[in-house]
């Protein structure tokens, strides 16, 4: 395969890359990394793309999707700041709950006051 044929088929397959993302990763959708990843994931596939099994445009998909959660998961490994934030996440959900469950049973006190 020459260069200006996987040139011409990155061109007309530039598009399933945004399609992944939009599908599969909504929240990093105007992250430009993530993107290229995507676009990575592409190149990939047109170079190890073999016609006898599948459409190029699953192929593709599939490698697309599997570069993008490579990036996601090394971002994640990687970065200190993930694992304050993690915790923070982990922490505010717990609290949260616990509010919850106070209100749910003041909410009975005061039912069971009335009447």
């Amino acid at each position: 395969m020459t260069d200006a044929d996987i040139e011409r088929i990155f061109t007309e397959n530039k598009n399933l890359v945004y399609l992944v993302v939009n599908k599969r990763f909504p929240t990093f959708i105007h992250d430009d990394d993530v993107i290229q990843s995507g676009y990575i994931g592409l190149w990939k596939a047109i170079t190890t793309y073999d016609d006898k099994k599948y459409a190029f445009s699953t192929y593709a998909y599939h490698c697309i999707y599997n570069e993008i959660g490579m990036y996601l998961r090394s971002f994640i490994k990687y970065t200190p700041f993930s694992w304050l934030v993690l915790t923070a996440i982990v922490i505010w959900g717990v609290v949260r709950f616990i509010f919850m469950i106070a209100e749910a049973e003041e909410q009975r006190k005061r039912e069971f006051e009335k009447g």
